[in-house]
């Protein structure tokens, strides 16, 4: 995860379940600001501003339907069905629902809701599907909103995730676990993974290896939320432990695993140092980070192009990148070439500012050049620094969004 990321720093993320072969996040996460799961779970969440702020709230972010004068609240959003209870699925929980025949259903791709009771709908990419009952209480044809809402100065997270216990809560420790649901191995030592801000702003993240005698037997939760205060957490949170404890610095893992391995994770919390770029709204993760010469971003060349869904050929002995439609540009065809401040777009030449290059065994290509030669539009903000990219789909594409934005779709 943190070295397709790119990522310099790195530590596991919240609790997950098994089942059928499939791993589930447990609780909330918002990434870039939209939210990707949500369910009932009353523990505490955990929250990064744009500025880098850490915030903890028993956050309750799941969505309300609101369609023909009827509000409807969403119960679980990308989470494993359950009969009876209203369902979001949008694509970042797969390909399909996964849902039994015989689940109402609605699907959503930028127009009218398609109903469907055959069950495990396709999930349009950029769109959404309702399961559950509100699938056939909502009237058909009718405009469809649904919005999320935070709580007062939550306004800014970007990303937030739910973990527990609460540790730590004005400088002075909590011993909570049980209120919040957590049982087991609370009063053993093991594994633990933290993460706390303190008084200057700094985020602490932390791991303790456990489980290995002679090296580390760990620590129980009450010792954690001790030791978080000690290393001057203002407030601390706890996220999974066990055998999901681990660390990751500069490209290599720092700590012991008590597996003696990684563990398959399906989330966790990198520390990024390259310059976001998002395409319809979804950020793309390089595995080689982003540079810019002279005044333009050069991008890993596969990802780009895979996300902007061209067939790509890499031909070693002349250095040469060809990409080619279909996607959003059918029969487009665009011609680079390593060293060389030139490209094709359709057979004809034009000149770049800069060249593509090799860095870091994979080859970086002009993010605009690409983007627009490929019918998308490409916008730079300064503030961020982040660069946005969108297509004539994105456009069309619907998302979930907080209070008070553009509504989901029709």
């Amino acid at each position: 995860m943190a070295k397709k990321a790119a990522a310099v720093a790195g530590i596991n993320g919240g609790y997950f379940t098994r089942n059928g072969g499939r791993t589930t996040s447990i609780g909330n996460i918002i990434i870039d600001g939209q939210l990707q799961a949500a369910g009932d779970l009353l523990r505490p969440t955990l929250g990064l501003t744009k500025d880098g702020r850490l915030l903890v709230s028993y956050l309750d972010p799941r969505p309300v339907l609101e369609a023909g004068g009827q509000e409807i609240p969403v119960e679980r959003v990308n989470l494993p069905y359950q009969p009876g209870h209203t369902h979001l699925y949008t694509s970042e929980w797969g390909l399909t629902t996964g849902t039994p025949a015989g689940t109402p259903e609605l699907v959503f791709d930028g127009g009218p809701g398609r109903f469907s009771l055959e069950g495990s709908s396709p999930i349009p990419p950029g769109g959404y599907v309702i399961s559950g009952p509100a699938a056939q209480s909502l009237p058909a044809g009718s405009p469809v909103n649904l919005q999320y809402k935070l709580p007062p100065g939550w306004e800014e997270v970007s990303h937030a995730l739910t973990g527990g216990p609460l540790l730590v809560e004005d400088g002075e420790p909590v011993f909570q676990a049980v209120m919040e649901g957590f049982t087991g191995t609370i009063y053993s030592r093991g594994p633990r993974t933290a993460i706390g801000s303190d008084a200057g702003g700094r985020i602490l993240l932390v791991t303790v290896d456990g489980r290995q005698p002679g090296y580390s037997e760990g620590l129980i939760l009450e010792e954690l939320a001790l030791l978080m205060v000690q290393l001057g957490a203002r407030t601390a949170v706890a996220l999974d432990g066990g055998g999901s404890t681990e660390m990751w610095v500069q490209g290599r893992v720092v700590n012991r695993p008590s597996d003696g391995s990684e563990r398959l994770l399906p989330n966790g919390l990198l520390v990024l140092a390259q310059i976001p770029v998002y395409l319809n709204g979804q950020r793309l993760l390089f595995d080689v980070p982003p540079v810019i010469e002279n005044g333009r971003t050069l991008v890993p060349f596969r990802k780009i192009f895979a996300a902007l869904g061209a067939e790509v050929q890499w031909r070693e002995e002349t250095q040469q990148v060809l990409a080619t439609g279909p996607g959003i540009a059918t029969g487009v065809t665009v011609e680079l070439t390593v060293g060389q401040n030139t490209a094709y777009v359709n057979g004809e030449l034009i000149s770049l500012e800069a060249a593509p290059k090799i860095t870091g065994g994979r080859t970086l290509v002009p993010l605009r050049m690409v983007s627009e030669a490929l019918g998308a539009a490409v916008e730079w903000d300064p503030q961020g620094p982040a660069i946005y990219i969108r297509t004539a789909r994105g456009d069309e594409t619907p998302r979930p969004s907080r209070a008070g934005g553009d509504s989901l779709g029709q």
